[in-house]
């Protein structure tokens, strides 16, 4: 949880929507209010994800890109998911923002050595 929390204190949720889903992931407690967290594991091939309350309940979507990862999510996903996912070399956290008109995903990668690369896409 303190890589988590060391990553979020970077981490800008929002995109294109308005200020009210706009939000600071600043410290656990905005955390915990505003997101479900979910655990999750990125393999070449492979993204799954895990229930919070059943962490023996997997969720697994063949992949090629982040960019598939967040349009075969939209299909499952109903409000906002925090995912940590971590790789051999470099632990990231990926925000999901969905909204009820559409889904707006931003999605902000980011390392625990400070990179961060942005990429927002709606859905």
């Amino acid at each position: 949880m303190t890589n988590l929390l060391k990553a979020s204190m970077l981490l800008k949720l929002g995109g294109p929507s308005k200020l009210q889903n706009k939000m600071q992931v600043s410290n656990k407690l905005s955390i915990m209010n505003h997101w479900d967290m979910r655990y999750c594991e990125l393999t070449n091939t492979e993204f799954s994800w895990y229930e919070a309350k059943n962490e023996k309940k997997c969720n697994s979507i063949e992949i090629s890109s982040i960019k598939q990862i967040i349009r075969v999510l939209g299909r499952h996903l109903e409000k906002n998911f925090v995912f940590r996912i971590t790789t051999p070399k470099k632990s990231y956290i990926f925000a999901v923002d969905c909204h009820e008109a559409q889904i707006e995903w931003t999605n902000i990668l980011q390392d625990l050595s400070g990179v961060t690369v942005q990429d927002e896409v709606s859905v």
